[in-house]
């Protein structure tokens, strides 16, 4: 009686281990930053600080007069805002450096007149702001806050920057000349020559692999497409009949979504081709993709002059799923990001007959460690399955005839989710099992 009483608890108690794995939510999240810049009549400046999770507004930051865009430190530990001003009149000439970790402005950095866009190195190092009113670059050190003595000089109205992922170069958008330079990070001098793009460049983003960067042209409705390893323009894409002036890239580089004042062009970069527009709400202005690049996370500017909202797409069905309530005239946004995919991802199909009550199939998932995480996050075909601390996942939640894709992302200390460019696909087969 004692013998079967304990495989019936056995049993039980392995049913319940696969539902928990069922209805479990994802309990980590990464936080998007939106700069509530409004305008010179209702200036906004703040920032409103959304968990992903759940949509809910965890903080609002006081910051400087109409903050433009945003950039966040790879570690995920500081934020980075230019605060434009009043314009005309009374330029802004500081960046605000918030705290990621209690959301309170822990330094303001003066640069030059009217910043408006700021990009971080890859080594977290420095961040470049543009300084739209000056027609040059500030370089700030992110180690003591300060800016170096030197600017950079560029076009007019600089507006839109990005850096390579290999730290090398960044890429400007003169707004006032059309055309766009490249800056050479090691000597912090513009290369000597400019990119003639579409008129009025007013945002721009590279790819994950550095090849392309894509230049959002705001008077010319389309994006511009260069090739980083000439520094050609290789494709001009249109899209629509508004003003591009967000631009983002999948953490995959397979597709670029546009904010364009009135939709959110989806571009596939395999064609140059746009394969969908979405309304999302009023304004749309800018775009930033989560790095798990499952959602995008656009800022819906309205009329500049009230409280406006950020929208949330789906991206694997480019659905509208999510509105979030932010403050006046949202303008930038980033998201913060995750550590590193963890590599040599694998899996194999497994049995066991645990008290010898009756045989259980289930799929072992390995990885090795990603700098920096404290846990991993476990898919199967998309969906959260579960959490662990350790650098393996065993899955009893399947049906063993059937396949299924998994993934696994780093979550880190703060709770911020990384993505995943490896999937696993296991499918068990009577011999298979390894």
């Amino acid at each position: 009686m004692k013998t079967t009483i304990q495989k019936i608890f056995n049993r039980t108690t392995y049913l319940l281990a696969a539902y928990s794995l069922f209805s479990s939510g994802d309990a980590f999240a990464n936080y998007a930053y939106v700069t509530n810049s409004g305008s010179n009549s209702a200036p906004g400046n703040t920032v409103s600080v959304i968990d992903t999770s759940n949509y809910n507004i965890v903080a609002t930051v006081t910051v400087g007069v109409q903050p433009q865009a945003v950039a966040i430190t790879p570690n995920g530990a500081y934020a980075y805002v230019p605060n434009y001003g009043v314009s005309p009149g009374t330029p802004g000439t500081t960046v605000s450096v918030i705290d990621t970790s209690n959301y309170t402005v822990t330094a303001t950095v003066t640069v030059g007149n009217y910043p408006l866009a700021v990009a971080i190195t890859p080594n977290g190092a420095y961040a470049y702001v543009s300084n739209s009113g000056d027609t040059t670059v500030s370089i700030i050190s992110t180690l003591d806050n300060t800016t170096l003595p030197t600017t950079v000089t560029v076009g007019l109205n600089p507006q839109g920057i990005a850096i390579t992922p290999s730290g090398s170069y960044a890429y400007v958008a003169n707004y006032g000349n059309s055309n766009v330079s490249i800056i050479d990070i090691s000597t912090n001098t513009t290369l000597p020559i400019t990119l003639t793009v579409g008129n009025n460049p007013q945002a721009i983003a590279i790819s994950p692999n550095g090849l392309y960067a894509y230049v959002a042209n705001s008077s010319s409705s389309s994006v511009s497409v260069i090739d980083t390893a000439d520094n050609s323009v290789s494709a001009t894409i249109t899209v629509g009949n508004g003003y591009p002036q967000g631009i983002a890239v999948t953490p995959d580089g397979a597709y670029v979504y546009v904010a364009d004042g009135y939709y959110v062009w989806v571009i596939e970069t395999s064609t140059n081709s746009p394969t969908a527009s979405l309304s999302v709400g009023s304004g749309p202005q800018d775009v930033a993709i989560t790095p798990d690049g499952m959602y995008a996370y656009v800022t819906n500017y309205g009329d500049g002059s009230t409280a406006s909202t950020v929208a949330v797409i789906d991206i694997a069905s480019n659905k509208l799923i999510q509105t979030v309530s932010v403050g006046i005239g949202p303008f930038g946004v980033a998201i913060t990001p995750g550590p590193q995919f963890p590599a040599n991802f694998s899996g194999g199909c497994r049995t066991s007959s645990p008290g010898g009550f009756q045989i259980q199939h289930y799929n072992l998932l390995s990885w090795s460690a990603s700098p920096g995480a404290v846990a991993y996050n476990v898919y199967r075909d998309n969906a959260y399955i579960g959490t662990t601390s350790t650098l393996n996942y065993k899955d009893f939640g399947i049906y063993w005839k059937q396949g299924y894709t998994y993934t696994v992302r780093a979550v880190d200390a703060v709770g911020n989710v990384g993505s995943s460019n490896v999937s696993v696909y296991l499918k068990y087969k009577k011999g298979n099992e390894n």
